[in-house]
């Protein structure tokens, strides 16, 4: 059964030349900061920014398929 909500949440968006092409779900403001940290120690930043935002609302889809766990997949979403 897939059921889709509107959520506000922490996500670390990713950047590429100013424009947002990636966002990933963080479970609270200091995991989302952590993983900023080693994205951008591991990327070069030169063209590439990461930003956490606090209060990004986002559209989800929670997937429940057999011998899995629920997942939840981020869909387009406004970050900071």
């Amino acid at each position: 059964m897939n059921e889709t909500a509107v959520i506000i949440c922490v996500a670390l968006c990713m950047f590429f030349e100013g424009k947002l092409v990636e966002h990933t779900y963080q479970s609270s403001m200091s995991e989302c900061l952590k993983n900023k940290r080693i994205a951008s120690r591991t990327i070069q930043p030169e063209r590439v920014q990461f930003a956490c935002g606090k209060d990004v609302k986002a559209r989800v889809e929670y997937i429940e398929e057999e011998g899995q766990t629920s997942s939840i997949l981020i869909l387009p979403a406004v970050c900071p």
